[in-house]
């Protein structure tokens, strides 16, 4: 038992190290899948409850409940993994030959009297958590006891009740406001002209992809319900080991990509199954202390399921708020004002890219992996408990839900239905480099499904630890044995594809 509990710990120890987080490894992505609190093998769920407690000629019942907090720390790498060019701060400029911008205005329709709109950017993002959580836990005798009357089989449902809370704040300090938003005459119904990059976020044409002040990412659910069921095959003074398979039902909350790092319940509504280990054994024992070690172990495995997620093109950071032309009618509709000499309109008329590089995906968490080990001294009554936990999860695999069928294409800046299918975010490149308007070449401009980043949706693998202490008090003696504690731990990993945060918690249980 020694042996193996220290291959495991080098086994976990070799898949990551205990270094500090890197602000930047991943920018320009869309969305951020948190890992829950509460889960099998989590320290929130496992500390103080590794052994339940035993009610002698009892029914075999325990339940625990436990509430719990928490909050992301260095934030500023959360931002990061969220915009492009791994910047904190992004320059937008209206007119590109008065600096190196980072964001070209005229993206975002930004469109000022004078053309000259200057501002600096800065997201600032963070999650806080509430949870309470239960867990029920039944063991049955008869004949699934061993000889001394154990009983061997079990099951469990868990599941949290939480409350998730993000905040997004969009810090804009404008330079230079270009004279305020230019009126445009001749516009069609729908079009929307801003005069910052505030309002652009919480504009009334972008369906996605939004940052509103006033609306409130909060989430409260009943999380993913855990049911497993479990057999005891050691169970003694010194050691012991017990198995378990189940499934993960969804109750949570599916992503809908209209805001920014929008509030998750849950595994993003997926059907999972998992199945892992527990094992104890008993380091040494003195008069007043004992000595024990636990492993536990949890893996899972979430099915596929329609998301809908924003995507950027490959190539082109942030692509996905370039203006683009919906379809060659649009093309033809802003040819046409140009035509008739309304050459601003003719320039401005577009569709927001987040409109249309936001699409239901296919997307598959794959496995994950948690390992949690842990040192707890008992005395009579009083339990310390000092631990380790590492998780680890692939990388989502993420693929189009329907059909692709090329009809957008990416506007020129001068408009007028002529195409640049070599524009950026932050580059407007010479009019030279834009199609004139023609059928031909608005089908040569045509976006092929070659062209989408998908990868910009996904969530790419993690590798995160955690270090906890917990502390509690037994009262085994009662009718019905009870017991309360609390804890806290942090959570960390090597580079901003992890949520760092702290946690506490506080937990009482009872066997009947």
């Amino acid at each position: 038992m020694k042996k193996s509990f220290g291959v495991l710990l080098l086994i976990a120890g070799a898949s990551t190290n205990l270094q500090a987080d890197c602000d930047c490894k991943v920018s320009s992505h869309t969305f951020f899948s948190v890992r829950p609190l509460y889960q099998s093998a989590s320290p929130e769920r496992v500390s103080l409850f590794h052994d339940p407690m035993v009610r002698e000629e009892g029914r075999g019942g325990n339940f625990e409940l436990t509430f719990l907090g928490g909050k992301s720390t260095r934030n500023k790498g959360l931002a990061r993994f969220f915009t492009p060019f791994c910047k904190d701060s992004l320059l937008v400029l209206e007119n590109p030959t008065a600096g190196t911008p980072d964001l070209i205005a005229q993206n975002f329709n930004i469109d000022t009297v004078n053309g000259t709109f200057q501002s600096n950017i800065q997201f600032k993002m963070h999650e806080s958590v509430f949870a309470i959580g239960l867990t029920y836990r039944q063991s049955f005798g008869g004949r699934f006891s061993d000889e001394e009357g154990n009983r061997r089989l079990w099951v469990e449902i868990s599941s949290p009740v939480t409350r998730v809370h993000n905040t997004v704040i969009l810090e804009e300090q404008i330079v230079n406001n270009g004279g305020g938003a230019a009126v445009i005459t001749g516009l069609p119904a729908g079009q929307v002209i801003v005069d910052s990059m505030t309002a652009a976020f919480n504009q009334s044409d972008w369906l996605y992809g939004k940052i509103d002040p006033t609306h409130k990412l909060t989430k409260w659910r009943l999380a993913d319900i855990e049911a497993k069921i479990g057999y005891e095959w050691m169970s003694g003074e010194q050691c012991g080991v017990e198995s378990y398979v189940g499934v993960l039902i969804p109750t949570g909350y599916r992503p809908k990509a209209e805001y920014i790092f929008e509030p998750i319940v849950g595994h993003n509504k997926h059907v999972g199954i998992m199945w892992g280990n527990s094992a104890y054994y008993k380091l040494c024992e003195t008069n007043c202390w004992n000595i024990d070690i636990y492993a536990d172990t949890c893996a899972k495995y979430l099915f596929r399921r329609n998301e809908t997620r924003s995507f950027d093109l490959k190539n082109k950071p942030w692509s996905r708020y370039i203006e683009l032309y919906a379809n060659f009618a649009q093309a033809q509709q802003a040819n046409a004002l140009a035509v008739a000499g309304n050459i601003a309109a003719a320039a401005t008329l577009s569709t927001p890219g987040i409109n249309l590089l936001t699409q239901d995906l296919k997307v598959t968490p794959r496995f994950s992996y948690t390992v949690n080990c842990a040192v707890a001294a008992k005395s009579q009554r009083c339990d310390l408990e000092l631990g380790w936990n590492f998780f680890a999860r692939e990388a989502e695999c993420v693929r189009l839900a329907n059909a692709f069928t090329p009809a957008f294409a990416m506007k020129s800046p001068l408009g007028a239905g002529a195409t640049m299918p070599v524009r950026t975010i932050n580059n407007n490149f010479l009019a030279a480099n834009q199609l004139a308007f023609s059928a031909a070449n608005f089908s040569t401009s045509l976006i092929q499904e070659s062209d989408l980043d998908l990868e910009s949706a996904a969530h790419p693998a993690v590798l995160s630890n955690s270090i906890y202490g917990a502390a509690g008090y037994r009262w085994d003696d009662r009718c019905y044995p009870m017991f309360a504690g609390f804890g806290g731990n942090y959570e960390f990993g090597k580079d901003n594809s992890v949520l760092n945060r702290w946690t506490v918690w506080g937990k009482c249980g009872v066997s009947f």
